[in-house]
């Protein structure tokens, strides 16, 4: 085993190996922490151990010669771990780009889908308490075919602290199928209106109309009120449909609440199909 040094603060390049998936493995760019209780440990397996502290970070610095890394090719990136976590974890690639994930989980995804990845400087890993995680590998995954948006609401509604909400109709659906997506369009309040106090996080939680099920696509990235964290300045976030968020949306409908978040357009995601019923693509 070699130990990794703390005070490695240079740009590594991004070039890493290619999968014939097309994923790209990053597990070795990641070679420092944002703080100096925590380290970790690059096995001779390829996995790390990273030894965390509470909202520390286990980090990757990418690009070269410091430019930044334009991941716009990518969808997503993956971390996978070998044993279950055993507290929340988050990724963090900007502050427009967080995901959360429920402890338990043996992977937490980020989703670059709708987001501006053209100049990412770092991704980083955290964790809500201290602890041990066992960090298989972390790796990107190319785009797939191209998404069309059909807006099945628009307007203005301020979410607040939970004081208002947003209901789309069962028929909005009619079209729907697992492997679509649910677009959310918004912005973030960054001062509490009553108090002018900082908002520090923002949430949106999704669920069937007249039901307290949230929809399952994201469910891993749910925290215990089944409320998905959103980025401070986030603008976009997306939820894939599983086939049963399919069929229960065409029966019931959405119902969207949050944390000051002021949603203005929804849209549902699909492949272009032709008159066969198969992908354009």
């Amino acid at each position: 085993m070699m130990r990794i040094s703390l005070s490695l603060t240079f740009v590594i390049l991004l070039a890493a190996c290619s999968s014939d998936s097309g994923e790209v493995d990053i597990t070795s760019r990641f070679n420092s922490t944002w703080n100096n209780t925590e380290y970790l440990v690059h096995n001779d397996d390829g996995s790390i151990t990273y030894e965390a502290a509470m909202w520390g970070g286990m980090a990757a610095w990418l690009g070269n010669n410091n430019i930044p890394a334009d991941l716009s090719l990518y969808e997503k990136v993956v971390f996978e771990f070998s044993e279950p976590t055993l507290v929340n974890t988050q990724i963090v690639v900007t502050d427009e780009i967080v995901s959360f994930g429920i402890s338990g989980i043996t992977s937490i995804e980020c989703s670059f889908d709708g987001k501006d990845v053209t100049a990412v400087r770092q991704i980083a890993l955290q964790t809500s308490a201290p602890t041990t995680l066992n960090v298989q590998r972390v790796y990107l995954v190319p785009a797939g075919p191209p998404k069309y948006p059909t807006t099945i609401w628009q307007g203005r509604c301020d979410l607040g602290v939970w004081d208002d909400e947003i209901t789309v109709s069962s028929d909005k659906f009619a079209t729907a199928k697992e492997g679509d997506k649910l677009e959310f369009i918004y912005t973030t309040e960054n001062k509490d209106k009553e108090t002018g106090e900082d908002i520090t996080y923002w949430q949106l939680k999704t669920t069937y109309i007249d039901t307290d099920y949230t929809l399952e696509g994201n469910e891993t990235m749910l925290n215990e009120w089944g409320c998905a964290l959103v980025g401070k300045n986030s603008t976009n976030f997306r939820v894939p449909l599983t086939a049963n968020d399919a069929a229960y949306l065409m029966e019931r409908g959405l119902f969207v609440k949050g944390f000051h978040c002021i949603v203005t357009q929804i849209n549902l995601l699909q492949e272009l199909e032709d008159t066969d019923g198969d992908s354009f693509y």
